[in-house]
């Protein structure tokens, strides 16, 4: 992740920050940078591209989330004996049959920080769209509005569309 840091330090000009995380030092403007690379990369995973793990657990009617691996934030589907099974979230777990199941659910990605190595999209989704994400983040949280509308318009752009990764996203509509 490193070099996708110092590619937005490029985008944006960051000079010093750029010093900071190729020297291994810290600085506040290096961990803010850090932070909204983190931000982008949740947002991808909640809103664009969601990651989706499955995982076999046995229940006596209420499986905690806990064991789904602790960074599952929507259950997609329960199956028991490979048909559809009724669940209900609740704060306490996932209240459904008892028995074996099969849950498919979507989950939070692991946090980012300059060392990390790879991260969880692979070739699936392209770098330049966490940097651009990133880059509209830190704009946000500096108070460069406009700057931050340029590199956000840049970040949808390089985000694959749901047809290509054989997944339809439906847009969201708010009730009134």
């Amino acid at each position: 992740m490193k070099d996708i840091l110092l590619k937005v330090c490029g985008l944006l000009e960051l000079e010093d920050c750029a010093a900071h995380i190729t020297g291994g030092t810290s600085s506040d403007e290096a961990a803010r940078l850090i932070n909204c690379l983190n931000a982008c990369y949740r947002e991808i995973a909640a809103d664009y591209c969601p990651l989706i793990a499955k995982a076999s657990v046995v229940s006596n009617g209420l499986v905690p989330y806990a064991a789904l691996g602790g960074r599952a934030y929507a259950v997609r589907s329960v199956k028991k004996n490979g048909a559809d099974a009724a669940f209900r979230n609740l704060a306490a777990g996932i209240e459904t049959e008892s028995g074996a199941l099969e849950i498919e659910f979507s989950y939070m990605p692991e946090e980012l920080d300059a060392q990390s190595a790879d991260w969880a999209y692979g070739t699936t989704v392209n770098i330049s769209a966490l940097c651009y994400g990133t880059a509209s983040e830190f704009c946000l949280s500096s108070g460069m509005y406009d700057e931050a509308a340029v590199w956000h318009s840049k970040f949808i752009a390089a985000l694959p569309d749901g047809k290509s990764l054989g997944k339809y996203l439906p847009r969201r509509r708010w009730l009134e």
